[in-house]
């Protein structure tokens, strides 16, 4: 075939290509132009520079692009847009070669249309992101991982959330190179029984975050087959703060029932031990010998630890008669390190970490001292081969978050933390660490209410109690303790007010008949004379009355107020003094009459002639 037919042939197949082919000289003039260019005909293109028809903020890349050609490197294809006969935008894919054309370097351009490819990849990459969005903006926590090599492919914002670790930190890596699951069998645990089932819905597990923190959590988790690798997707929501929660109202609603059954029984004994009380004060020497005046001394303090007994169930029932006050927090804890210097021994070192601008607390300082020494006491059955014990104190600010967290109101509290490098405890122990009459001790070695004590009077208080330990380690106690700046000043206390009780008629209501036999007796050693009513019935009298001594819960419809109410109408300048055996949240603000004293079952003879002399120099 001659050259000229070649030619020809050359032209017709050009002709005949839908890519546009285009041929420019070094300075990018148009030399030729296939007819398939975008609606211009190849003589509106000839002998213009074909930058021209390029897209102003694509010239940057097509004039580099043209240079790399012309010094003969290798460039990957570029996109760019090229306006059409329309005036529109067409995007295009060019690649570029150059050759010698009659002494000369020329360059073809070969471009090809891509507007509907890349507006494929265009919809590609938005659904990439939006998979991706959903990926990072969902609160469950999801990752990605490599099944046979362990390694995390992808990690959402959720993941990096809870767990501490970065992202950065966690392509690349395993799961146990990050200690994510705490051990190695934690997390075989799981890839077994997802192998078995393939998929695993709402599987329990915990995982470790990068402080060491153990959450738990709810496990939804697939392996997946993606070219011919098997990945493994997971998916979990942490539940450890609805597990807390349900787990502070098992704890709520468990001392709600103690404490309904002990209220009952603390009412009965107390009624019990005031006739105890009352026989020895009316026995003690009176033409006794001194071997009958101790042993009323051995009944007494019996009869005193009885008394102990209750309070100690009523406090981990939360149903103590507090007696708060504000208290320098940190000489309350020095003046504690004598007393439990000789309690734990030589072997136990004390340390204490008080800051110097720890604020006041407003709690009941008698049983704060006793919290300290319970909690010091488990400390040292906890080291019987030594160890040390420090005792930290420092301000803590509960914000909304805080408060919400640990069921107390906002505001500033004192962080107290009893830690000590004992044996430390399991984690099933820990949760029933605060149960009343859980204890781990052996047989007649302990009763189980310590902690239980320290939970109700913090509870009780207004504050939070939490345990964190671990085998081998030891145990740190932290207590959030309300600071005297943030509540009301403390009540002041009555005076001790002088004897006046020579001559005076009292009204006594009691329906323990023991109980009021006692009761008549003291009052008469005061030299009062008085009126009995069982609280069955009163009957109307005219004589003076000018005190009543009444028990609040009676049987039957009528109540101690009740009755002492009908007496006022017809004695309105008697002085009321109530009694009762009960804790005072079962003495409702309706049957209990406002502003009047309470003397709290058992009591002594000193105690019921104090409280007489105060309600005889009340106002009411």
């Amino acid at each position: 075939m001659e050259r000229t037919e070649q030619d020809e042939l050359y032209k017709i197949l050009l002709a005949q290509t839908i890519d546009p082919i285009t041929l420019i000289d070094s300075e990018g003039l148009v030399l030729y132009q296939t007819p398939s260019a975008f609606g211009w005909d190849p003589k509106e293109i000839i002998g213009k520079r074909i930058f021209d028809f390029v897209h102003p903020d694509d010239l940057e890349i097509t004039i580099n692009a043209f240079g790399d050609i012309l010094m003969n490197q290798d460039i990957d294809r570029i996109v760019v847009r090229f306006r059409n006969k329309s005036g529109n935008w067409n995007r295009v894919e060019t690649l570029g070669h150059t050759f010698e054309r009659n002494g000369e370097q020329n360059m073809i351009l070969n471009t090809r249309h891509v507007d509907d490819h890349q507006t494929m990849l265009d919809k590609l990459k938005t659904s990439e992101r939006l998979k991706q969005a959903a990926f990072n903006s969902t609160g469950t926590i999801c990752s990605i991982t490599d099944l046979e090599t362990g390694e995390f492919v992808d990690v959402n914002d959720a993941w990096v959330e809870q767990t501490g670790w970065t992202r950065k930190e966690a392509l690349g890596h395993t799961a146990i190179e990050l200690n994510i699951w705490g051990s190695d069998k934690n997390r075989e645990r799981i890839t077994s029984a997802l192998r078995k089932h393939t998929r695993l819905r709402e599987f329990p597990a915990t995982f470790k975050t990068k402080k060491g923190e153990i959450h738990s959590v709810l496990v939804d988790a697939e392996i997946i087959s993606i070219d011919n690798k098997d990945i493994f997707f997971l998916a979990g929501v942490d539940t450890t703060e609805r597990e807390q929660m349900e787990s502070q109202l098992r704890q709520a609603q468990k001392l709600e029932s103690v404490g309904q059954l002990t209220g009952g029984i603390a009412h009965d004994l107390n009624n019990m031990l005031t006739v105890v009380l009352g026989q020895i004060d009316l026995s003690i020497n009176k033409n006794t010998t001194p071997e009958m005046d101790e042993a009323l001394a051995i009944i007494r303090r019996a009869t005193e630890r009885g008394s102990d007994l209750i309070k100690q169930l009523m406090i981990f029932s939360r149903r103590q008669t507090l007696k708060p006050s504000s208290i320098d927090t940190s000489k309350t804890i020095q003046n504690m390190l004598t007393i439990l210097d000789s309690s734990l021994g030589g072997e136990i070192a004390i340390s204490t970490h008080i800051d110097d601008d720890v604020w006041n607390t407003y709690l009941d300082e008698s049983l704060l001292e006793n919290a300290i020494l319970n909690m010091a006491l488990n400390s040292r059955d906890a080291m019987p081969n030594g160890g040390t014990l420090a005792i930290n104190a420092k301000n803590y600010i509960a914000d909304k978050p805080s408060a919400k967290k640990y069921e107390i109101k906002e505001g500033s509290y004192v962080k107290l933390e009893i830690v000590d490098t004992g044996s430390g405890m399991e984690a099933g122990i820990i949760a029933s660490a605060f149960e009343p009459f859980f204890t781990t001790k052996p047989m007649g070695q302990g009763t189980g209410l310590g902690l239980s004590m320290v939970f109700g009077f913090v509870k009780q208080s207004g504050g939070h109690i939490e345990i964190a330990s671990e085998p081998g380690i030891g145990t740190n106690i932290t207590l959030l303790l309300p600071s005297s700046s943030t509540l009301k000043n403390p009540t002041q206390e009555h005076e001790q007010q002088p004897h006046q009780l020579e001559g005076k008629s009292v009204l006594l209501i009691e329906d323990s008949e023991e109980l009021r036999k006692v009761l008549k007796s003291l009052l008469e050693s005061f030299g009062c004379s008085v009126i009995e009513c069982s609280g069955e019935r009163l009957e109307p009298t005219s004589e003076q009355i000018d005190l009543i001594l009444s028990d609040v819960i009676l049987p039957g419809t009528s109540q101690g107020p009740d009755l002492v109410n009908n007496v006022l109408k017809t004695h309105p300048d008697a002085k009321v003094l109530f009694m009762s055996g009960y804790p005072r949240d079962r003495l409702t603000g309706a049957s209990l009459v406002h502003g009047r004293e309470l003397l709290k079952k058992p009591f002594s003879k000193l105690e019921l002639q104090d409280k007489l002399n105060q309600a005889l120099n009340s106002g009411g």
